[in-house]
């Protein structure tokens, strides 16, 4: 991520600090307007008239108005003209693209030419994803999954066709042999109707009797050529250079406790050691907090807890759920910060009803870490007036007059 550090010169226009010592053209913007240009030391190259600006090097650079992205040199000549609706750097791919036409993906490069033609991607943008609004991650060897007409291809970065639209799922597995001497390839899970399959990249297929209901990475220390198939309701290991399906045994070997699981729909989900699920695969994103058995899940962008088993200790109905501090003297007492990020309150474990209920209302922007003295464990708040107090052992709350 590219950080411009300004300052403002009498010309009324701000400009990259370093900018100014390497003489180098950058994105500048006008402090009053803020609206982006291209500047070189203190001559401003490109007006300031953009609604925004990326530095992708000192001769191309993205801008932004009225809603469409284009790329343009440091004289301001159009190498991109503004047509596309979104547009974002590859942080690992300098010289592509990725861009957004109506629904529509597809990958550029910095001279405009197609690599990956425009089509929609595959749920979850498998090995492609967006960092932030403006930037997205991709090495060479990433894959571009797209649909058309209820079929799914898969292309390279580098544009090439990989395996054509024959199936309406199809997810390629690059394939790391353990001999150094051997080439890495590719395999494809293919399926259709809730049933999935290995071929090969000209669709002959491989591991004939296997034919499995979901395929899942697991997220813990083992060879990367495992995998977890699941086949009428088990879950099993295969390896995918081979095609062995390993012994409960080997999996024992393999396996925690805990396991972080992800399905084909990019759903995250937990097994055990015994390779039966823990959590179900429905949420997008899983954080262990293994001081505690607790487990944070996110879905749709909103955040909750859960423990180990799935069981819901905070809904996922805040915008954030952050642990401010662990207290290994009451481990059912923590505090969040939630609502936006903008406030927090401190949850304890009901056990009644198996839940972390909130203890404080959510109007503290901030709460230290509990101080255990003889009386108990105590919190120190600030309220959203600026106001201190104590959260008291007995649950009280006592503000500062």
């Amino acid at each position: 991520m590219k950080i411009i550090r300004t300052v403002i010169l009498g010309l009324g226009v701000s400009f990259s600090a370093l900018q100014l010592q390497a003489q180098a053209h950058d994105i500048c913007m006008d402090p009053k307007t803020k609206k982006y240009g291209v500047c070189y030391a203190d001559t401003i190259r490109v007006p300031q008239i953009y609604d925004f600006g990326q530095y992708i090097n000192s001769f191309e650079f993205i801008l932004v108005k009225d809603g469409k992205y284009g790329v343009c040199d440091r004289y301001g000549n159009w190498i991109i003209e503004l047509i596309y609706d979104h547009m974002w750097e590859f942080t690992e791919m300098p010289n592509e693209l990725l861009v957004k036409q109506g629904e529509k993906y597809g990958i550029i490069n910095l001279k405009g030419k197609i690599i990956v033609p425009f089509y929609e991607l595959q749920a979850g943008e498998i090995n492609t994803f967006h960092i932030d609004d403006h930037l997205s991650f991709a090495k060479k060897e990433n894959d571009f999954q797209v649909t058309h007409d209820g079929k799914m291809a898969v292309y390279n970065m580098q544009g090439k066709l990989i395996f054509d639209f024959i199936y309406p799922f199809v997810q390629d597995i690059l394939v790391k042999p353990e001999d150094p001497k051997k080439q890495s390839h590719y395999i494809f899970l293919v399926g259709s109707n809730g049933k999935y399959s290995f071929v090969d990249a000209h669709n002959k297929p491989i591991f004939k009797d296997v034919v499995v209901d979901n395929l899942y990475s697991v997220y813990h220390a083992w060879g990367s050529h495992t995998k977890g198939i699941e086949r009428n309701g088990e879950i099993s290991f295969i390896n995918i250079e081979t095609g062995t399906i390993l012994s409960h045994t080997e999996m024992d070997d393999m396996l925690q406790p805990f396991n972080m699981i992800q399905n084909i729909d990019d759903k995250m989900g937990a097994i055990g050691a015994n390779g039966k699920f823990r959590i179900e695969c429905k949420y997008d994103n899983i954080v262990e907090v293994p001081e505690v058995d607790f487990a944070l899940v996110e879905v749709n962008g909103k955040k909750g807890l859960t423990n180990f088993d799935g069981e819901i200790l905070i809904e996922p109905i805040y915008d954030n759920v952050l642990e401010i501090c662990f207290d290994g003297m009451d481990p059912t007492m923590y505090a969040y910060e939630v609502d936006n990020g903008k406030y927090m309150a401190i949850f304890a474990y009901d056990p009644s009803a198996k839940k972390m209920v909130a203890k404080t209302s959510f109007m503290y922007t901030d709460i230290s870490c509990f101080e255990v003295t003889k009386d108990g464990l105590k919190a120190y708040l600030t309220d959203s007036t600026g106001k201190k107090g104590l959260l008291l052992p007995n649950g009280k709350i006592e503000m500062n007059k």
